[in-house]
């Protein structure tokens, strides 16, 4: 007669194999999220080129859209909350020029006439750009390819804005004047100063208030921001880092050395003000933080970045 096993030895089992996938899925998964990441730093470096590359073929020029574009067409439908309809060609709007910053890599690759959605502009973890990329991409601005894609990394407002737009504790409105073509040259700190960034830390699933706050928001990542992400920077000299905000926060040097952001001023990069910051429902701006890399002191002639 076959001996079958006995319950007790089945429940024996069976713990065994719950004991190991607790063990081997959070390795998994750690092991997927490194991977990600160094995905998404790839994509940031490639990115960083292709701006090195328009730079140096521009006469030195950081990209500007505003006011005597290299790009012909004057309108672009956006996949923002909105569908706003932008004009590049009139006088810069607030929210046009800020929300820039994350169309920027969709509208330069109309100078070599292709597709202006490529997965490089995506960090793979960002879980909300593959969401918009399901929603949006057989609606027909996309297939007629005039939409501007939103990309996970976010390109500094402060290389098309003049240096004295950040000369005050409150950034200036964007005004003609002021929204203007940066050069190279002007740069004070190649090393650190923060030109693209990812916008979120999109290895963390909850978004923690400051700490007088103690209160987190689950299923949204920190914003780039935030005291507690941790996001790759791109800066001006080409390299590419992890930065932890924390240092950026906490250095004594920051203060010392004039490395402040100028906070946000109300109505102007808080989310819920212009949904088109905000790309969804996982995460915008965190607005009770200063806008560190956004918006620096003293705009390319400033710093993000401690030594």
């Amino acid at each position: 007669m076959k001996r079958a096993f006995t319950l007790v030895e089945l429940l024996v089992v069976v713990g065994i194999v719950a004991l190991l996938v607790g063990i081997l899925v959070p390795a998994l998964m750690k092991g997927r999220r490194a991977a990600e990441d160094a995905a998404g730093s790839a994509n940031l470096r490639s990115l960083s080129q292709v701006m090195g590359m328009y730079t140096g073929s521009n006469d030195d020029g950081f990209l500007n859209p505003f006011g005597g574009s290299a790009v012909s067409y004057a309108h672009a439908r956006t996949l923002s909350d909105r569908d706003l309809d932008w004009d590049f060609g009139a006088a810069p709007s607030e929210s046009s020029t800020e929300a820039f910053a994350f169309y920027w890599y969709s509208y330069l690759a109309d100078l070599d006439q292709e597709s202006r959605l490529r997965e490089e502009q995506f960090a793979p973890a960002d879980a909300w750009m593959k969401v918009l990329k399901k929603k949006f991409k057989k609606k027909p601005e996309s297939r007629s390819g005039l939409a501007l894609w939103p990309s996970s990394f976010v390109y500094s407002p402060t290389f098309y804005s003049s240096p004295s737009r950040y000369q005050d504790a409150e950034r200036a409105p964007a005004t003609a004047a002021l929204i203007s073509t940066q050069f190279l040259q002007g740069v004070t700190y190649p090393s650190m100063k923060a030109m693209l960034f990812e916008r979120a830390d999109f290895g963390q699933q909850t978004r923690p208030k400051p700490p007088d706050q103690q209160q987190v928001s689950t299923g949204r990542p920190p914003a780039f921001n935030n005291i507690r992400a941790k996001i790759a920077v791109a800066t001006v000299d080409g390299s590419v880092r992890e930065v932890d905000m924390s240092d950026v926060y906490t250095t004594g040097a920051i203060r010392a050395s004039g490395m402040i952001a100028v906070p946000d001023r109300p109505g102007l990069f808080a989310p819920h003000q212009h949904p088109e910051l905000n790309h969804g429902a996982d995460v915008g701006s965190d607005a009770e933080y200063p806008a560190y890399f956004w918006a620096t002191r003293e705009g390319i002639e400033g710093r993000d970045l401690p030594n």
